[in-house]
């Protein structure tokens, strides 16, 4: 199980890689985040595995999107889902369901927040 979980990951890796363009180097161009920003994406596409589903959201961490931030995924008003980013760039993060409300699922275009203490 835990096997093919981490090629569920991996793959999830690659596939973003490959559609940010990355070259697996490090980015060192400084950013700056807003304390006004509202921390919220939107989920990009979610890729069904066999041992678990990878989200990918369409926010790094230029917008605090960072490895193992907790955050919501909402429809309009209504609770979907808890995620947990998994690795993230700096305009996109690939993430890890954690808890799914009953009878949800998670959509493209839904709202992804940061969860704060």
């Amino acid at each position: 199980m835990i096997k093919g979980f981490t090629a569920t990951v991996l793959s999830a890796l690659v596939f973003s890689t490959v559609l940010s363009g990355s070259t697996g180097g490090v980015d060192t161009n400084r950013f700056e985040v807003s304390v006004s920003e509202s921390n919220e994406a939107a989920v990009s596409s979610v890729f069904a595995g066999t041992s678990a589903d990878v989200i990918l959201v369409d926010a790094g961490y230029d917008k605090n999107f960072c490895t193992g931030a907790r955050c919501r995924v909402e429809r309009g008003s209504l609770f979907v889902a808890e995620i947990i980013i998994a690795t993230a760039e700096r305009s996109q993060s690939v993430a890890l369901i954690t808890f799914l409300e009953n009878n949800q699922t998670i959509q493209t275009g839904d709202t992804v927040k940061l969860k704060t203490i």
